[in-house]
């Protein structure tokens, strides 16, 4: 999550962090290890009638939450991260006075980074098209993203999941939720594979079953923690194309082929994957034109492919920005 690569800048300079998420997403399984408060608010895009009708007075009750929270903490700032959990937050600073500051990392925003970047007094974006979306005062910083970059070696890695170094490893992840039809095609991918392949998988299922065919070495999780030891570990990527993700797996290098969500917010997924797709490299492909035969074939134009790790700065960047007037007020 973008968040916590800027809360740990932020921690760094001294500057105490929180989140406040929605109980009925993902935050409580992601942010275990840090202070977190869940408003009772649910998104209101393709939701039913049921729930569009209870969604002002969810809004109303979790204004109210929010203000409580931000004004017991003594908070300084608010940086929103796009999602529907934050507009509580962002009404709630507004009327306490709070400067709010909003990160996009989506190519195409959604209603909420819309609305925010309305009241904030910076955006920061992750992909240069996005400006035109949105108002106010625009930066681009890039994504801000974990630290990826693992000192420990490739045959360490590789070691570490139990797998043999003298393999092609290849990772495949869709999401920190798993993505079925992703797992659906591995396994359709698998069957048809020749045995004598000298590969072996790395696989995030999230909350999905999956029975692979038992043909190659293959280490199944739900969800990996430790994702810079398997970036390390990989020779190729397979993957959803989230902000986060794309953004990562462009810092390694290594050879990926995306396969955007394609129910994703105006395809934004997809044009997430294209701003970074190279020849060879890189590769991005539309999950419905998508079979194994397909896959195999591009799978074996990267086996060969080589790229390079590249550094980045985008949390720091965004963290002073913002730390900066938390520590004048």
């Amino acid at each position: 999550m973008p968040g916590i690569a800027i809360a740990n800048e932020l921690n760094k300079m001294g500057i105490s962090t929180i989140f406040i998420g929605s109980k009925y997403g993902m935050e409580k399984k992601i942010l275990t290890s840090w202070k977190l408060y869940l408003l009772p608010i649910k998104g209101f895009v393709r939701t039913g009638i049921g729930n569009q009708i209870l969604i002002p007075f969810q809004l109303i009750y979790s204004v109210f939450l929010s203000i409580s929270i931000l004004k017991k903490l003594g908070v300084k700032c608010i940086i929103s991260t796009g999602g529907y959990a934050s507009i509580p937050s962002v009404i709630s600073a507004k009327l306490l006075s709070i400067p709010v500051f909003l990160l996009e990392v989506n190519a195409v925003p959604g209603f909420a980074a819309k609305l925010t970047s309305l009241l904030a007094m910076e955006v920061f974006i992750g992909f240069p098209i996005t400006g035109k979306y949105l108002n106010g005062k625009i930066t681009y910083t890039g994504t801000p993203v974990r630290n990826i970059i693992s000192n420990i070696s490739r045959e360490n890695a590789v070691k570490y999941f139990g797998l043999e170094t003298g393999r092609k490893t290849i990772l495949i992840f869709g999401g920190s939720g798993g993505a079925k039809s992703i797992l659906n095609l591995t396994k359709s991918l698998i069957e048809i594979l020749p045995r004598d392949l000298n590969i072996q998988f790395i696989i995030q299922k999230g909350r999905y079953k999956i029975d692979l065919p038992k043909k190659f070495p293959c280490i199944i999780r739900d969800y990996i923690e430790d994702m810079d030891i398997a970036y390390k570990a990989a020779d190729i990527i397979i993957s959803r194309a989230g902000a986060s993700s794309v953004k990562e797996i462009y810092l390694t290098g290594k050879p990926a082929i995306f396969i955007p969500y394609p129910y994703a917010y105006k395809d934004h997924q997809y044009l997430n994957a294209k701003s970074v797709e190279k020849e060879n490299l890189r590769i991005v492909l539309r999950e419905k034109e998508l079979t194994p035969e397909i896959l195999f074939r591009y799978l074996d134009t990267l086996m060969n492919s080589k790229g390079k790790e590249r550094t980045d700065t985008s949390a720091k960047d965004i963290a002073r920005r913002v730390g900066r007037l938390c520590l004048e007020r």
